[in-house]
């Protein structure tokens, strides 16, 4: 789990530290729980399936990303012309 506290100065620094169940049912606002190998490797694995279901729909684009803290999310501008890109990838690794 991340947690932003304040440290010598007043300076607010980012800590990590593990998820104990009294953490974990007493958050504070700004929490951030992290996810681990176990949570990527399901979540990939997901997205391995999803792939291999919707492969003949052209119209479905499946995606996994991480959300690192303080990073902005893909606007949908963004993941279209990426899903553009890998069809036409995809259709010129086809020819």
């Amino acid at each position: 789990m991340e947690r932003w506290v304040e440290g010598p100065g007043g300076r607010m620094e980012l800590v990590e530290m593990p998820l104990t169940p009294e953490l974990f049912l007493n958050p504070q606002v700004g929490d951030n729980m992290t996810q681990g190998s176990r949570h990527v490797n399901t979540a990939r694995e997901i997205a391995d399936r999803l792939e291999d279901f919707f492969r003949p729909a052209p119209d479905v684009l499946v995606t996994v990303f991480e959300h690192p803290s303080g990073r902005p999310l893909p606007t949908r501008r963004e993941i279209e012309e990426t899903a553009k890109a890998e069809a036409q990838a995809r259709k010129a690794a086809e020819t």
